[in-house]
This record gives C-alpha cells, sequence and structure tokens, in this order.
C-alpha cells in the first residue's frame, strides 16, 4: 500500500518541537488532525483548522463554524460587487471552505506540499504541515512516527508565552510557584516525548477508526 511521509513541526517556538510521521494514502483531514494530536501529544480538548495559503482554502472541523465561514465569504463577495476593496476582502470572498471529515487529503497533496494546522483559538497553536516523500510499498496500515523531538506543550498553558513561562518555573526549583506548576503540568500530561508510547496510542486509535468504518 501506498503512505506519506510528512513532518510536523510547532511553530514559533525554540528548540523545534517537531514529529515525522508515516500515514496512510486517501485520508481525511480529520483523520489527519488526530494523527497531529497523538503524534505531538495533545489532548484533543479543542477545535481546529487547516489552512492551505497557496489556493485560499481552509478546512473546519464544526459545522457551525463552517456555516458561519461560507456566510462571511459571501458577504466580502458582496462587499467586492460594491467596489470596496483591500487584500482582506477580496481573501475572503475568495477563500474556499470545506469540511475536514468528507475532505481528503491526497486532493491537496497533488497542488501543494505544505500547509498549516491552528489547533486551539485561544492558545492558537500553529503548526506548520510538510508532505515530504510518498512510498508506494509501506508495510501498514496505520500511521507510525518515525522521529521525532520535543515534549509537546500542556493544554490550556496559555500558547507560546505561557509555555515559556512554565518551562522557566519548571526549572527554577526555589520558584515560589514550582510545586504547583510542576503538579500542575502532571495534571495536564505533560511527559517527555515517547516515540514507542505514542506509536502505541496510534495503532490503537486507528484500530478503533476501521473498527468504526472511518
Amino acid at each position: 500500500m501506498s503512505a506519506h511521509e510528512i513532518k510536523i513541526e510547532l511553530k514559533d517556538f525554540e528548540p523545534l518541537i517537531w514529529r515525522k510521521v508515516v500515514i496512510p494514502t486517501e485520508m481525511t483531514f480529520e483523520n489527519l488532525h488526530m494523527v497531529i494530536q497523538i503524534a505531538m501529544g495533545w489532548q484533543d480538548y479543542h477545535l481546529y483548522s487547516f489552512e492551505i495559503p497557496d489556493i485560499n482554502h481552509k478546512i473546519v472541523c464544526d459545522e457551525d463554524v463552517y456555516d458561519d465561514l461560507k456566510v462571511w465569504c459571501k458577504e466580502n463577495q458582496e462587499q467586492l460587487k460594491r467596489g470596496e476593496t483591500g487584500e482582506y476582502i477580496k481573501k475572503m470572498a475568495e477563500m474556499k471552505v470545506k469540511k475536514s471529515w468528507n475532505t481528503e487529503i491526497d486532493t491537496y497533496i497533488k497542488k501543494v506540499n505544505t500547509f498549516q494546522y491552528t489547533y486551539d483559538f485561544g492558545d492558537y497553536w500553529e503548526h506548520l504541515i510538510t508532505f515530504e516523500v510518498t512510498d508506494e510499498d509501506w508495510k501498514v496500515s496505520y500511521p507510525v512516527v518515525v522521529e521525532g523531538k520535543g515534549a509537546c506543550p500542556p493544554e490550556d498553558v496559555g500558547g507560546i508565552g505561557g509555555y515559556e513561562r512554565f518551562l522557566r518555573i519548571l526549572k527554577n526549583t526555589r520558584d515560589p510557584d514550582h510545586r504547583m506548576m510542576k503538579e500542575w503540568g502532571e495534571s495536564q500530561l505533560y511527559r517527555p516525548f515517547s516515540r514507542k508510547a505514542t506509536n502505541y496510542a496510534l495503532i490503537y486509535a486507528f484500530k478503533l477508526l476501521n473498527q468504526a468504518g472511518r
């Protein structure tokens, strides 16, 4: 069977937190979201979207968000017809909005090799997804993490700035908030990246998906 090798990188944080994953072809964006969640170490608490800037497409995970964006795009189309200008108006007027659960990634891999995945519109974690190569002779039917580095930030830590503060306090045992922050991190399942544990989680999750016919 064929499979794509992708690289997932958390943007705007140093040192880089990244994973390299092999995923089956003909995967929906909804299932790719699940791969990213498990591979990175997120807990799937929040909404997400995929943006493909090169062709101005947005893939969303929620029916209400989809409906709202379609209305928003139509309103911007009307503004263009009235002669209003501006890059943002033009972008929104021309944007194509898709649903993650019925849109396959292979449709886009033929057109672009990078796009953006945004998770949690509060903390706003942006990830760069790069499609690196297609393997026509992959042996398994589930995603596999082949490389990676860096622990995933805890959920609801407060974005990049909050994560940096979290790490500073963890490193300073004399900080008055050290114990509290350490305990909070543990409650949020903050832990070092383990390729072995991550792959076990991926196998289990996609076994359930296959049983459900997804």
